[in-house]
């Protein structure tokens, strides 16, 4: 659909709901829908941008388009676009707001907290605005202010799980053990089963050297959450100071991969306009078994960069572990009959989706013989040793998988700088 085809639709949609607002903005919700979930970003933020502008009082539109411009890269175009909405509707605190949250994103701190300060001011009820607050105080180093945001934050709104998460936190940067022990312990009161308040909770009880009770709430706020990669570093250091080290190891390679998972993401997103940012980005949603974004961002790989081997790979090894084995088979056939390493693991993980054990291993041992020396690429072979029961070799391949490049795209290593 090309963008002036879109623009028309808007003008005819406009006179069809016959300047009804409601119905109006119901179409133009309707429209992003359509255009996003068919990776027609751009056209889903024409939609978003127009309903902000019917509807400036109401939060919802903002989210939309700034879901998009995020996805776009045109962070910078957001901020002016807010300013712009900010100046036609000065009593209204989501343009403020929308646009600390773009400069955030710009890593702008200084801009974006006085965008958050100024929707603070212009809603003072408003929990997300102190806690948007708090994180860009955060970043600036003044922690002792952002515990007062999500202190505020949390009183405005006692269901804000994420502003007392935050508020432990911060309370453990300051060294106030005595403050982050409270508020832990009331956090634990309203929410029993929060993963990051248990790891706190574990962590505060290794400090304490009471490993007993340490262990039990890190392994519930595994439990809770499998991908905090906290709990599994404390895990891993509890684990080692009761002597059972194979098992703090297995744990360190756990949270080492979690954390590299969310440095890599921020990596790619940061430069989300490269052509190759959605590829290596399905990639790296597929690996962590992230599989609906898998395939949003292979779909936007191809529309940026067209078919592929590789690309159909993934989009296969995604489609086989959701059990989607007609649409993986045909995303391989294309390639029938190919030896590159991505392509064979893609047929390896769809040998076991059939419960073919003896085949899946035998494409595992082929597709190793020539693998890339990438990261994702081992883990998910490891994933799949794992899977058929070899944990030795999983093991093995997880070392291998530290020692490669984070991501490899057409020969050449994208090395995002060291990791702190």
């Amino acid at each position: 659909m090309s963008r002036r085809w879109f623009v028309t639709g808007l003008a005819a949609l406009a006179a069809c709901t016959g300047g009804d607002p409601e119905a109006r903005y119901a179409e133009l919700k309707r429209a992003f829908s359509d255009a996003y979930r068919e990776g027609r970003v751009a056209q889903a933020l024409q939609a978003a941008t127009e309903a902000v502008r019917l509807v400036p009082e109401r939060e919802e539109p903002y989210r939309l388009a700034s879901q998009a411009f995020a996805d776009l890269g045109r962070d910078e175009e957001a901020v002016e676009f807010y300013a712009a909405v900010a100046r036609r509707h000065g009593g209204v605190a989501w343009p403020w707001f929308f646009r600390g949250f773009h400069n955030f994103l710009l890593n702008r701190y200084d801009a974006a907290l006085e965008d958050f300060t100024r929707a603070a001011a212009l809603d003072p009820q408003n929990a997300e605005c102190d806690y948007r607050r708090g994180l860009v105080l955060e970043r600036l180093g003044r922690f002792e202010e952002a515990i007062e945001a999500f202190r505020r934050s949390w009183q405005h709104d006692p269901e804000k799980d994420s502003a007392v998460a935050h508020l432990v936190d911060a309370l453990r940067k300051v060294g106030d053990y005595e403050g982050m022990e409270r508020a832990v312990r009331d956090g634990l009161l309203r929410f029993p089963d929060h993963a990051q308040l248990l790891q706190a909770a574990g962590q505060l009880a290794l400090r304490r050297q009471d490993y007993t009770e340490a262990e039990r709430d890190l392994r519930r706020a595994i439990e809770r959450d499998p991908r905090l990669a906290a709990a599994h570093h404390d895990l891993a250091k509890l684990l080692a100071r009761t002597g059972r080290e194979d098992e703090a190891r297995d744990a360190l390679l756990v949270a080492k991969r979690l954390d590299d998972y969310e440095f890599l993401k921020k990596y790619l997103l940061d430069h989300r306009t490269s052509l190759n940012a959605p590829l290596l980005l399905g990639e790296l949603e597929l690996t962590e078994n992230r599989l609906d974004e898998a395939l949003r961002y292979f779909h936007r790989a191809e529309r940026a960069l067209g078919p592929s081997a590789r690309l159909a790979a993934g989009r296969a090894e995604t489609l086989f572990r959701q059990g989607r084995l007609e649409e993986a088979q045909a995303a391989l056939a294309p390639y029938a009959g190919a030896t590159d390493a991505r392509l064979l693991l893609a047929h390896a993980t769809g040998a076991l989706a059939r419960g073919q054990h003896a085949e899946a291993a035998r494409q595992l041992e082929v597709a190793l013989q020539d693998a890339p020396e990438e990261r994702q690429f081992f883990r998910r072979a490891a994933d799949l040793a794992r899977a058929l029961g070899d944990p030795a070799r999983a093991r093995a391949l997880l070392q291998r998988a530290q020692q490669a490049k984070p991501v490899v795209v057409e020969g050449e290593v994208i090395a995002p700088p060291p990791q702190p």
